[in-house]
């Protein structure tokens, strides 16, 4: 396994991302301190201090990590949170099929090594933490994975039709969806001597019929043995942990649209901001009409759906049935960061940029912003792909253009103008030479004239079928380097975009087995995330 550097600046990724991985002091006012600098880790470690019970956060996180079959390096790391100087490092995102697109897979990875580097820096044992973002409602974002094949891309999508529609992920079953998944991954999965394990493990995942058991349960087996541990907020005694944010986010709500709002405007002046300003950080869980979002009317109202509240009803629903209150995109790290002694989140492009809109909220909640940790951003290149791409001109950022781009770029670089130039240079040569040859035997015998010349067409034509031949044996050798630029863009930039945000996980545990990224994993230095990484298999 060989890894290539490729900067961030030559692929398609914002210009707030690329800033934060190359320059990171034009947007030093917009977050905590860089995350590759020991100086920073350190000052923050310093200065953290967890303010909840350590011991109810052991139990909690005990009966959280329950259904996932944990790794006693896990289940060690959940009794370290009661200890003092114990910290963590967090990542996490939606409950895919499968585990989903492969940047869940490097978040993972990202997360345990930066975990490692804490450790290293500061002498404090520090947990890594996924976040399952059980309580999202986006139904779209969790239904579809894709496989590579040969003619690019596999997909399958669960239609969203029964009656939870619009009920947080974590409290709808998969119905029949999962065994018709199971079904469809049998088939397109490649048939190799990991296939039977990779399908067990699957089966065993969607015995629990719950995308949040079923993910983490994968991830579980992957990772725990590394002290990877899981956490959420769709959690009675966990909404009750962190009842006291969910208080001041009501208490509070002007305040914390007044310093998101301030601080997206001056992100604005430079940048694309990622995230909209709602009027509230908060939904509400309905019994009949799922995850609806707590509007603000005035100083004393606020509506979910046709349910209307007092702030004083929802201080008491704080107390009485925080449960029953869902954050949103702003308020989630608020109440990660109460529930855990958090001191960095790894994060991927995207979330970078909705965390740059954030610093000014947490000190509302009386809170410091953690330290946001670029994720590990990579392609896997299979040795059948890199044979290919060998054979073609194109370096990698360039497959980021439309595949009719780069045909046209290749046929046009392999022009046979020259080879027209080729044979014409060539016939005048001839009837140059033959001339004066023909005119030398037409002084011997002038009856040989019409032969010479008679042989100087037989010549020529010969040449043209020669040219005829010529072009057709380029045609095939260029059809064929079409067909490889075809199937390297498909794999390198499947639908015209990053492979890691495509292709499934799945795919590369069948055709390489579980212990891939291991091997990813230990090819790379801790927190190495300045440049996405080329990793050839």
């Amino acid at each position: 396994m060989q890894i290539k550097n490729i900067p961030f600046s030559e692929l398609p990724f914002s210009d707030l991302f690329k800033t934060y991985v190359s320059h990171f002091e034009k947007l030093k006012p917009f977050f905590q301190g860089n995350p590759q600098k020991k100086q920073v880790i350190k000052n923050k470690t310093d200065r953290y201090v967890y303010k909840k019970n350590r011991a109810e956060l052991v139990e909690l996180m005990k009966e959280f990590n329950k259904p996932f079959q944990l790794h006693e390096n896990a289940l060690n790391n959940i009794e370290a949170l009661g200890k003092d100087d114990t910290l963590t490092v967090v990542t996490g995102q939606q409950m895919v099929l499968g585990t989903g697109p492969l940047f869940t897979i490097y978040k993972t990875i990202s997360a345990i090594k930066y975990a490692q580097r804490v450790e290293q820096v500061t002498g404090r044992k520090t947990v890594p933490v996924f976040w399952l973002a059980d309580e999202d409602h986006d139904f779209a974002e969790i239904a579809e994975i894709h496989i590579p094949d040969n003619n690019g891309v596999r997909t399958f999508e669960i239609e969203e039709h029964d009656e939870k529609k619009g009920f947080a992920v974590s409290r709808r079953n998969a119905g029949p969806h999962f065994q018709v998944f199971l079904e469809w991954l049998e088939e397109v999965l490649p048939d190799t001597e990991f296939r039977p394990e990779i399908l067990n493990l699957l089966n065993n995942a969607c015995k629990h019929n719950c995308f949040k058991a079923s993910f983490a349960s994968i991830l579980s087996r992957l990772f725990s043995k590394y002290g990877l541990i899981f956490a959420g907020s769709d959690h009675p005694g966990i909404k009750k942990f962190v009842s006291s944010e969910l208080l001041a986010a009501v208490q509070k709500n002007v305040q914390s649209i007044e310093e998101l709002n301030k601080q997206s405007e001056k992100i604005a002046e430079a940048f694309h901001v990622q995230a909209k300003i709602q009027d509230t950080l908060l939904f509400f869980h309905d019994e009949k009409k799922g995850r609806t979002r707590l509007e603000r009317m005035d100083d004393n109202t606020w509506v979910a759906g046709d349910k209307k509240f007092t702030i004083s009803d929802l201080e008491d629903l704080t107390v009485e049935k925080p449960e029953a209150l869902s954050p949103n995109v702003f308020l989630r790290p608020i109440l990660q960061d109460a529930l855990l002694p958090n001191i960095a989140y790894v994060a991927g492009p995207g979330e970078i940029a909705y965390y740059a809109q954030m610093k000014s909220l947490y000190s509302v909640f009386d809170q410091e912003m953690p330290i946001i940790v670029p994720r590990l951003s990579a392609t896997l290149v299979e040795s059948g792909i890199k044979r290919a791409s060998d054979e073609l001109p194109f370096a990698f950022p360039k497959y980021q253009i439309r595949i009719e781009d780069l045909e046209q770029e290749f046929i046009a670089r392999n022009s046979e103008d020259d080879l027209d130039k080729l044979f014409s240079d060539w016939k005048a040569d001839i009837n140059a030479s033959t001339e004066k040859y023909t005119e030398t035997i037409e002084k011997y015998d002038a009856s040989l004239k019409n032969s010479a010349e008679g042989m100087t067409i037989g010549y020529l034509k010969s040449l043209d079928k020669l040219y005829q031949k010529l072009r057709k044996s380029i045609k095939h050798k260029e059809d064929i380097q079409l067909q490889r630029i075809a199937r390297v863009k498909n794999n390198i930039y499947p639908n015209d975009g990053l492979q890691e945000r495509t292709f499934a996980s799945l795919y590369f545990l069948t055709k390489y087995g579980l212990d891939i990224f291991d091997e990813v994993f230990e090819q790379l230095e801790d927190s190495d995330f300045d440049y996405h990484k080329l990793i050839f298999l």
